[in-house]
Protein backbone atom coordinates (compact mmCIF):
# COMPACT_ATOMS: atom_id res chain seq x y z
CA UNK A 1 0.00 0.00 0.00
CA UNK A 2 2.83 2.40 0.91
CA UNK A 3 4.65 1.61 -2.33
CA UNK A 4 1.51 2.40 -4.30
CA UNK A 5 1.22 5.72 -2.47
CA UNK A 6 4.85 6.62 -3.26
CA UNK A 7 4.29 5.71 -6.91
CA UNK A 8 1.16 7.86 -7.08
CA UNK A 9 2.90 10.87 -5.50
CA UNK A 10 5.84 10.43 -7.87
CA UNK A 11 3.52 10.34 -10.86
CA UNK A 12 1.73 13.49 -9.72
CA UNK A 13 5.02 15.33 -9.20
CA UNK A 14 6.24 14.20 -12.62
CA UNK A 15 3.08 15.39 -14.33
CA UNK A 16 3.28 18.69 -12.46
CA UNK A 17 6.85 19.21 -13.65
CA UNK A 18 5.87 18.39 -17.24
CA UNK A 19 2.98 20.86 -17.01
CA UNK A 20 5.22 23.57 -15.59
CA UNK A 21 7.85 23.04 -18.28
CA UNK A 22 5.22 23.15 -21.00
CA UNK A 23 3.59 26.28 -19.61
CA UNK A 24 6.62 28.06 -18.15
CA UNK A 25 6.73 30.69 -20.89
CA UNK A 26 3.03 31.47 -20.46
CA UNK A 27 3.30 31.73 -16.67
CA UNK A 28 6.39 33.93 -16.71
CA UNK A 29 5.01 36.03 -19.58
CA UNK A 30 1.84 36.78 -17.62
CA UNK A 31 4.06 37.75 -14.68
CA UNK A 32 5.70 40.39 -16.89
CA UNK A 33 8.96 38.66 -17.81
CA UNK A 34 10.03 40.23 -21.13
CA UNK A 35 12.14 37.28 -22.28
CA UNK A 36 9.26 34.89 -21.61
CA UNK A 37 6.84 37.21 -23.40
CA UNK A 38 9.11 37.17 -26.46
CA UNK A 39 9.45 33.38 -26.26
CA UNK A 40 5.68 32.99 -26.04
CA UNK A 41 5.35 35.25 -29.07
CA UNK A 42 7.67 32.95 -30.99
CA UNK A 43 5.69 29.90 -29.89
CA UNK A 44 2.47 31.43 -31.20
CA UNK A 45 4.07 32.59 -34.47
CA UNK A 46 5.58 29.18 -35.21
CA UNK A 47 3.04 26.92 -33.54
CA UNK A 48 5.55 25.54 -31.05
CA UNK A 49 3.41 23.96 -28.34
CA UNK A 50 0.69 26.50 -29.02
CA UNK A 51 -1.93 26.78 -31.73
CA UNK A 52 -0.34 28.96 -34.40
CA UNK A 53 -1.56 32.54 -34.25
CA UNK A 54 0.41 35.41 -35.75
CA UNK A 55 -1.87 37.91 -34.05
CA UNK A 56 -1.17 36.43 -30.60
CA UNK A 57 2.52 36.32 -31.45
CA UNK A 58 2.53 40.02 -32.28
CA UNK A 59 0.64 40.73 -29.06
CA UNK A 60 3.40 39.16 -26.98
CA UNK A 61 6.18 40.70 -29.07
CA UNK A 62 4.59 44.06 -28.32
CA UNK A 63 4.49 43.33 -24.58
CA UNK A 64 8.20 42.47 -24.55
CA UNK A 65 9.16 45.30 -26.90
CA UNK A 66 7.52 47.86 -24.66
CA UNK A 67 9.82 46.70 -21.88
CA UNK A 68 12.86 47.39 -24.05
CA UNK A 69 13.63 43.80 -25.07
CA UNK A 70 15.67 44.39 -28.22
CA UNK A 71 15.03 41.09 -30.02
CA UNK A 72 11.29 41.53 -29.47
CA UNK A 73 11.53 45.06 -30.88
CA UNK A 74 13.26 43.65 -33.96
CA UNK A 75 10.61 40.96 -34.45
CA UNK A 76 7.80 43.44 -33.89
CA UNK A 77 9.37 45.68 -36.52
CA UNK A 78 9.51 42.73 -38.91
CA UNK A 79 5.85 41.97 -38.23
CA UNK A 80 4.89 45.52 -39.17
CA UNK A 81 7.27 45.49 -42.15
CA UNK A 82 5.83 42.25 -43.57
CA UNK A 83 2.25 42.71 -42.38
CA UNK A 84 2.43 39.44 -40.41
CA UNK A 85 -0.24 39.26 -37.74
CA UNK A 86 -0.81 43.01 -38.01
CA UNK A 87 -1.59 45.55 -40.72
CA UNK A 88 1.50 46.56 -42.66
CA UNK A 89 2.83 49.86 -41.29
CA UNK A 90 6.26 51.05 -42.43
CA UNK A 91 6.44 53.88 -39.91
CA UNK A 92 5.86 51.45 -37.07
CA UNK A 93 8.42 49.07 -38.58
CA UNK A 94 11.03 51.84 -38.69
CA UNK A 95 10.10 52.91 -35.16
CA UNK A 96 10.76 49.46 -33.71
CA UNK A 97 13.82 48.81 -35.88
CA UNK A 98 15.25 52.05 -34.54
CA UNK A 99 14.49 51.06 -30.93
CA UNK A 100 16.35 47.78 -31.38
CA UNK A 101 19.16 49.39 -33.38
CA UNK A 102 19.74 51.95 -30.64
CA UNK A 103 20.56 49.04 -28.35
CA UNK A 104 23.24 47.88 -30.78
CA UNK A 105 21.35 45.02 -32.40
CA UNK A 106 23.17 44.56 -35.70
CA UNK A 107 20.25 42.94 -37.53
CA UNK A 108 18.04 45.89 -36.66
CA UNK A 109 20.66 48.36 -37.84
CA UNK A 110 20.86 46.56 -41.19
CA UNK A 111 17.09 46.57 -41.61
CA UNK A 112 16.86 50.21 -40.58
CA UNK A 113 19.52 51.02 -43.17
CA UNK A 114 17.45 49.20 -45.80
CA UNK A 115 14.41 51.30 -44.89
CA UNK A 116 16.45 54.46 -45.35
CA UNK A 117 17.85 53.24 -48.66
CA UNK A 118 14.32 52.62 -49.95
CA UNK A 119 12.85 55.61 -48.08
CA UNK A 120 10.29 53.37 -46.40
CA UNK A 121 8.62 54.99 -43.41
CA UNK A 122 11.41 57.51 -42.84
CA UNK A 123 11.38 61.23 -42.11
CA UNK A 124 10.71 63.74 -44.87
CA UNK A 125 14.14 65.32 -44.31
CA UNK A 126 15.71 62.09 -45.49
CA UNK A 127 19.31 63.20 -46.00
CA UNK A 128 19.66 64.89 -42.61
CA UNK A 129 17.98 61.93 -40.92
CA UNK A 130 20.44 59.59 -42.61
CA UNK A 131 23.41 61.66 -41.41
CA UNK A 132 22.06 61.83 -37.87
CA UNK A 133 21.52 58.09 -37.85
CA UNK A 134 25.01 57.42 -39.12
CA UNK A 135 26.54 59.68 -36.46
CA UNK A 136 24.46 58.02 -33.78
CA UNK A 137 25.65 54.52 -34.60
CA UNK A 138 29.22 55.61 -35.26
CA UNK A 139 29.25 57.06 -31.77
CA UNK A 140 28.08 53.70 -30.45
CA UNK A 141 31.12 52.07 -32.03
CA UNK A 142 29.59 50.68 -35.21
CA UNK A 143 32.62 50.30 -37.49
CA UNK A 144 30.73 50.47 -40.79
CA UNK A 145 29.08 53.72 -39.73
CA UNK A 146 32.45 55.14 -38.70
CA UNK A 147 33.93 54.28 -42.08
CA UNK A 148 30.95 55.75 -43.85
CA UNK A 149 31.25 59.01 -41.90
CA UNK A 150 34.91 59.12 -42.87
CA UNK A 151 33.92 58.85 -46.54
CA UNK A 152 31.36 61.61 -46.22
CA UNK A 153 33.76 63.99 -44.50
CA UNK A 154 36.52 63.19 -46.97
CA UNK A 155 34.37 63.68 -50.05
CA UNK A 156 32.21 66.49 -48.71
CA UNK A 157 29.08 64.48 -49.38
CA UNK A 158 26.11 64.69 -47.00
CA UNK A 159 28.27 66.89 -44.72
CA UNK A 160 30.70 69.79 -45.11
CA UNK A 161 34.13 68.55 -46.14
CA UNK A 162 36.46 68.16 -43.16
CA UNK A 163 39.62 66.09 -43.64
CA UNK A 164 40.52 66.02 -39.95
CA UNK A 165 37.13 64.53 -39.09
CA UNK A 166 37.53 62.11 -41.97
CA UNK A 167 40.81 60.89 -40.50
CA UNK A 168 39.24 60.66 -37.04
CA UNK A 169 36.46 58.36 -38.21
CA UNK A 170 38.68 56.35 -40.55
CA UNK A 171 40.99 55.66 -37.62
CA UNK A 172 38.07 54.51 -35.44
CA UNK A 173 36.93 52.08 -38.12
CA UNK A 174 40.46 51.02 -39.09
CA UNK A 175 41.25 50.06 -35.51
CA UNK A 176 38.26 47.72 -35.66
CA UNK A 177 39.65 46.04 -38.76
CA UNK A 178 37.59 47.62 -41.56
CA UNK A 179 39.86 47.22 -44.57
CA UNK A 180 38.32 50.10 -46.53
CA UNK A 181 39.00 52.44 -43.63
CA UNK A 182 42.54 51.13 -43.21
CA UNK A 183 43.28 51.82 -46.86
CA UNK A 184 41.67 55.28 -46.70
CA UNK A 185 43.63 56.14 -43.56
CA UNK A 186 46.81 55.01 -45.27
CA UNK A 187 46.04 57.32 -48.19
CA UNK A 188 45.45 60.26 -45.83
CA UNK A 189 48.83 59.68 -44.22
CA UNK A 190 50.50 59.27 -47.61
CA UNK A 191 49.08 62.53 -48.91
CA UNK A 192 49.10 64.50 -45.66
CA UNK A 193 45.35 65.06 -45.81
CA UNK A 194 43.79 65.80 -42.44
CA UNK A 195 46.95 64.64 -40.75
CA UNK A 196 50.70 65.25 -40.96
CA UNK A 197 52.24 63.32 -43.84
CA UNK A 198 53.82 60.12 -42.58
CA UNK A 199 54.79 57.46 -45.10
CA UNK A 200 55.63 54.90 -42.43
CA UNK A 201 52.10 55.09 -41.04
CA UNK A 202 50.73 55.08 -44.57
CA UNK A 203 52.56 51.84 -45.31
CA UNK A 204 51.42 50.41 -41.97
CA UNK A 205 47.74 50.95 -42.72
CA UNK A 206 48.04 49.92 -46.35
CA UNK A 207 49.60 46.67 -45.16
CA UNK A 208 46.75 46.14 -42.71
CA UNK A 209 44.23 46.43 -45.53
CA UNK A 210 46.34 44.41 -47.97
CA UNK A 211 46.57 41.56 -45.46
CA UNK A 212 42.79 41.29 -45.78
CA UNK A 213 43.07 41.06 -49.56
CA UNK A 214 42.00 44.64 -50.31
CA UNK A 215 43.30 45.24 -53.83
CA UNK A 216 43.28 49.05 -53.62
CA UNK A 217 45.73 48.82 -50.73
CA UNK A 218 47.95 46.39 -52.62
CA UNK A 219 48.07 48.76 -55.60
CA UNK A 220 48.75 51.72 -53.31
CA UNK A 221 51.70 49.91 -51.73
CA UNK A 222 53.15 49.17 -55.14
CA UNK A 223 52.59 52.74 -56.28
CA UNK A 224 54.11 54.09 -53.09
CA UNK A 225 57.16 51.94 -53.69
CA UNK A 226 57.44 53.00 -57.33
CA UNK A 227 56.81 56.73 -56.99
CA UNK A 228 56.91 57.61 -53.32
CA UNK A 229 53.29 58.86 -53.30
CA UNK A 230 50.04 57.32 -54.51
CA UNK A 231 47.89 59.40 -56.78
CA UNK A 232 45.15 61.22 -54.90
CA UNK A 233 41.70 60.03 -55.85
CA UNK A 234 38.24 60.63 -54.56
CA UNK A 235 37.23 57.90 -52.19
CA UNK A 236 34.36 55.86 -53.48
CA UNK A 237 33.44 52.93 -51.32
CA UNK A 238 30.14 51.14 -50.90
CA UNK A 239 28.65 53.74 -48.59
CA UNK A 240 26.29 52.29 -46.08
CA UNK A 241 25.02 53.72 -42.84
CA UNK A 242 25.85 50.46 -41.12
Amino acid sequence: MLETWYWLVGAIVFLAIVWLLKNSSRILAKCGNAKAQFQLGLEYCHGWGEEKSLERGVYWFHKAAEQGYAVAQLNLGLSYYNGSGVDRDMKQAVYWFRKAAEQGLKEAQILLNACYDKEHGVERDFEQAKVNLCREFAGQGNADSQCNLGDWYYNGEEVERDLEKAVYWYRKAAEQGVKEAQCALGMCYANGEGVERDLEKAVYWYHKAAEQGFEDAERALKELGDHGLPRRKKIRQNCRIF
